[in-house]
């Protein structure tokens, strides 16, 4: 419920940041003296902001090509709302162990002002766990970072 609070809240301070520059490029700076002026200037600013420094920086991802044998399962890790969170295991095909320069989590669905970034799947001998950061953004901003660790605790689903 949190991660749609967030993207709902993250959607109305971008569309606030839009309906106000547009109002002030086409009536001027009057339009902006009817509202809030605390809200005004953290959604100008913030939003300005935001919108340079993604407008610089390109999220750019190398390719992997696995020239191995493996095997390939798509296992759903954490379900929310309004997104979840999808892990795809690769295991070398002949050894069973898992490939961790190829294996990764990503995060689906409504995902405005919510970055997952997966670091390993550490595989135990009755579950296996998903660690990554949550990166938590306003406007293209972080705000907030948190380390977590999901259980994935199906054996059918996970282990051989």
């Amino acid at each position: 419920m949190i991660f749609l609070l967030w993207s709902l809240l993250n959607l109305f301070l971008i569309l606030s940041f839009y309906y106000f520059t547009i109002g002030l490029i086409v009536r001027g700076r009057k339009f902006l003296a009817t509202y809030f002026k605390p809200y005004v200037l953290f959604v100008m600013v913030f939003g300005t902001y935001g919108f340079v420094k993604s407008a610089s920086k390109f999220l750019q991802q190398e390719a992997k090509v696995n020239h191995r044998a493996s095997t390939i399962q798509i296992i759903p890790v954490s379900e929310q709302l309004s997104n979840k969170l999808i892990l795809k295991l690769i295991r070398d095909a002949q050894t069973g162990e898992v490939d961790q320069k190829f294996s990764s989590s990503d995060l689906q669905g409504l995902v405005l002002g919510l970055r997952w970034n997966h670091v390993q799947v550490v595989e135990k001998t009755e579950n296996m766990e998903v660690e990554g950061w949550w990166d938590w953004y306003i406007m293209g901003n972080r705000v907030f970072s948190n380390y977590k660790t999901y259980e994935i605790r199906d054996k059918d689903l996970v282990l051989n």
